[in-house]
């Protein structure tokens, strides 16, 4: 058995209904890529939910439809990215919770970049939703000053088991809520 097939069977629906995944949310998966964490979303939250994957790679993307299709998901919403994602094609409050899975740093986005999708994460997220980040390849001290310069407070710091780039490995996800006053 391959990590894939690991994450699936042993860690996935755990782990994410520890960062606090749950039934009947509706949720976007930002650069969800071939769906490893969409497919297993999809089974937490049922028919009353609805995951949005989100991405500008068309083969990633054929991908994840072609396991929707063949495993009859009907909860699941793929959206091909039209170039630049600095104005995101949701309407206001819509999402309970944005994943931002190793997608968020340098290698993609410089800082200002990564401040405007932050700022349009913040417009498209419900009041009391919440962003779930794993920032790979971003400091993390660096990721948090931006995720306050765009409104958002850490609450949660989790230690899981995650996939990144279909191999398992130790990881922490920050889970970041709008600031209050």
């Amino acid at each position: 058995m391959n990590d894939i097939e690991i994450w699936y069977k042993k860690y996935a629906k755990k782990a994410l209904a520890h960062v606090g995944i749950r039934k009947g949310q509706i949720i976007l998966d930002f650069g969800a890529g071939e769906g490893y964490y969409v497919l297993p979303i999809s089974e937490i939250l049922g028919k009353e939910g609805m995951v949005y994957a989100y991405d500008k790679d068309v083969y990633a993307l054929s991908r994840l439809n072609n396991s929707k299709e063949e495993k009859g998901i009907e909860n699941i919403t793929i959206v091909k990215s039209k170039g630049q994602t600095y104005s995101l094609p949701f309407r206001d409050a819509f999402f309970d919770v944005v994943l931002l899975y190793d997608v968020l740093h340098s290698y993609y986005f410089n800082q200002d970049e990564r401040l405007k999708i932050l700022k349009e994460v913040f417009r498209i997220l419900k009041d009391d939703g919440f962003i779930s980040v794993f920032p790979k390849h971003i400091g993390e001290r660096e990721f948090e000053k931006e995720a306050k310069i765009s409104g958002f407070c850490l609450f949660k710091r989790i230690p899981l088991k995650l996939l990144h780039y279909g191999f398992l490995e130790d990881g922490i996800i920050f889970n970041f809520k709008k600031c209050t006053l």
